[in-house]
């Protein structure tokens, strides 16, 4: 498990650089749809990870 505070506006960023936090490197790994980005499926760093994200994203309502 790997935490990180940011005051980014969104995960996206965010997936690649918390790599670093895990000891030893996990073999895999899971993440919500809002890290999904095209760097995370590209990423060299991140290529042996097995590394499910989910892409289906919930739109937030603002109703009650």
């Amino acid at each position: 498990m790997a935490a990180a505070l940011t005051q980014a506006a969104n995960d996206k960023q965010q997936l690649v650089p918390m790599r670093k936090n895990l000891s030893p490197e996990p073999e895999r790994a899971s993440a919500d749809a809002g890290y999904f980005s095209e760097a995370v499926g590209t990423d060299e760093k991140l290529a042996e990870i097995e590394l499910p994200v989910s892409l289906n994203r919930q739109k937030h309502s603002g109703g009650s």
